[in-house]
């Protein structure tokens, strides 16, 4: 179905299921982005209100005094240029300024891995920041220090909220330093090495730029051998690499 069949039947739900209080308020949070305790009372959107359309999961919270209204609502022009958009605000708003979506969800941003499915988010954060609950989010926090941040971009925004994600390279990088290919097991070693041969292949790809990255973070041994391998693979199958 359509994004606007589906604003279409969500309007007509809205006109059966809801109070004229109830329409204000989803008036007022058409837009998505998430609203505040105190902005939504400011707008005149009393509590008792919003726990009605939260009990109809036509709003959501997302921390205690944050709240959103669910996507099939939202005015069809918001809806996120991305489709991994939607959950990565999510992830981002909970963790905070610092967080930034990095690892397996970078991958899949970038086209890196074979699954492309979300199935939670993974994000950084700066070590001085406190680990955020929630299931959905896998917070990881980093001890680079000013290197954290390195090779981390804006790629758009959705709910107000900045999607800060890690670069085609700082992504590569990250799986190799997370993974058996530098001694460590919290990326497996098949991710890190199907990354680096998909980026091997990747229009966008910047060789100096990896080097350089994989070189602040100490893994440029692994990388550079890995993207041998990988170059040596594909020529293999008839394409010839240049790097």
């Amino acid at each position: 179905m359509l994004k606007r069949d589906l604003l279409a039947d969500s309007q007509a739900q809205i006109e059966v299921i809801m109070g004229p209080k109830m329409r204000d308020a989803v008036k007022v949070m058409k837009s998505g982005r998430f609203f505040s305790t105190a902005a939504l009372d400011e707008a005149g959107i009393d509590r008792r209100v919003l726990k009605r359309l939260e009990k109809q999961e036509i709003v959501h919270t997302l921390i205690r005094g944050v709240y959103y209204l669910d996507e099939k609502y939202v005015k069809e022009s918001n809806y996120p240029p991305h489709p991994n958009f939607e959950t990565f605000s999510l992830g981002l708003k909970n963790g905070g300024d610092t967080a930034f979506v990095h690892l397996y969800s970078a991958a899949s941003f970038h086209e890196l891995n074979v699954d492309g499915n979300v199935q939670y988010v993974t994000l950084g954060l700066d070590r001085d920041r406190g680990l955020p609950a929630g299931d959905d989010f896998k917070y990881r926090r980093l001890s680079e220090g000013p290197k954290t941040n390195l090779g981390v971009e804006v790629y758009g925004e959705h709910r107000g909220v900045p999607i800060r994600i890690t670069n085609l390279e700082r992504t590569v990088v990250d799986l190799v330093y997370y993974s058996p290919l530098n001694g460590r097991s919290d990326v497996d070693e098949e991710t890190a090495v199907d990354a680096l041969n998909r980026y091997a292949c990747h229009p966008d790809k910047n060789p100096a730029l990896l080097d350089k990255m994989a070189r602040e973070f100490g893994v440029e041994n692994a990388v550079r051998i890995a993207m041998k391998n990988s170059s040596r693979s594909i020529e293999d199958e008839g394409v010839t690499l240049k790097f």
